[in-house]
C-alpha cells in the first residue's frame, strides 16, 4: 500500500491533529523523498506553507536525501542527528533531527516520519558560554597570581594550573607542570602534608609563607592562600589556591 493510500485511510481531521500536535516540525516522506504532509511548525521553520511543502521533495530543504551516511526514510530509527535545513529565504537552521520508517499492512516500509528541533538558541547560548570560558581562561593565564587546584592527598597531584603558576615555577606549560607531584614542589616534600592538614584543619589559610621548588633546583618564596572545597558527605573533594611570588620582596628590603 502506499502512504498516500494509508494516510487515506485516516480522517483528515486525525492526520491533522497527529501532525499538529508536535511541538516541533514534523515531515512525513514516501518512499521517493517527496513530502505528503507537513505541521504548523514546519511552516514556521521553513517559511514555506504546508501546501507548498506537500509538492515538494526533501532537497528543497535538506542537502541530498539522506541524514549522514542513512538513507531517507530509514530502515531503522534515527535519533538527534545534527543537520541543517534550508528556509525559504536561503538561511541555514541547525536542528536535531530524529527518524523512523512507516511500515504498510505488509511490513514493507511505505515512506517515513522526520521531527527536527530548532537548536539554533542553544547555539547561539553554547557560543556565549564559550566566549565566556575563553575570556575566564585568558583571565586566569594572563593574572599575576600562581592559581590552582589539586588532590588533597599527602602527595597530591595538579586538576588545575594556570599558566602564571608554571612561568612563576618555571615550568614551560601549565600541562607539564600538571605532570609533577604537588609534593615534589615544595622545598621539604612533607611540607606539603602538613600544608593539606592544616587547610583541613582550618577551612582556609591565608597567606601562608611557603618556598617552593622551581624546576631547575632553585627555590622561590611565595605567600600561599588555599581552602578545601567540600562534598555533600562533608569530604574534600580538591584543595583551591593560588600563590604569589614575593621573592622580590626580600631583594627590595635588602636594597
Amino acid at each position: 500500500m502506499a502512504l498516500h493510500d494509508l494516510l487515506d485511510t485516516l480522517p483528515e481531521r486525525v492526520v491533522d491533529a497527529l501532525i499538529d500536535s508536535c511541538p516541533d516540525t514534523l515531515l512525513v516522506i514516501d518512499t521517493q523523498g517527496a513530502i505528503v504532509a507537513a505541521n504548523e511548525a514546519a511552516e514556521l521553520m521553513l517559511g514555506y506553507t504546508r501546501d507548498e511543502l506537500c509538492v515538494a521533495y526533501l532537497g528543497l530543504i535538506l542537502s541530498g536525501s539522506k541524514l549522514g551516511d542513512n538513507e531517507l526514510p530509514p530502515a531503522e530509527p534515527i535519533h538527534d542527528f545534527e543537520t541543517q535545513f534550508k528556509t525559504r529565504s536561503g538561511a541555514e537552521v541547525p536542528v536535531l533531527v530524529s527518524s523512523g520508517p512507516i511500515h504498510d499492512e505488509h511490513g514493507f516500509i511505505c515512506g517515513g516520519t522526520i521531527i527536527a528541533r530548532d537548536v539554533s538558541s542553544q547555539h547561539e547560548l553554547q557560543g556565549r558560554l564559550d566566549d565566556i570560558q575563553q575570556m575566564f581562561s585568558s583571565l586566569m593565564d594572563n593574572i599575576s597570581l600562581g592559581i590552582y587546584r589539586t588532590t588533597p592527598g599527602p602527595t597530591g597531584r595538579y586538576l588545575y594550573a594556570n599558566r602564571s603558576l608554571a612561568r612563576m615555577l618555571g615550568y614551560g606549560s601549565a600541562e607539564e607542570l600538571k605532570r609533577m607531584p604537588v609534593s615534589e614542589l615544595y622545598e621539604n616534600p612533607l611540607e606539603r602534608k602538613l600544608a593539606v592538614e592544616e587547610v583541613m584543619l582550618n577551612d582556609e589559610v591565608r597567606d601562608k609563607r611557603l618556598r617552593l621548588r622551581r624546576k631547575d633546583g632553585s627555590l622561590l618564596k611565595v605567600l600561599c592562600t588555599s581552602h578545601p572545597c567540600l562534598d555533600d558527605q562533608g569530604h574534600v573533594k580538591w584543595i583551591d589556591g593560588f600563590v604569589q611570588d614575593i621573592s622580590e620582596r626580600g631583594k627590595v628590603s635588602r636594597d
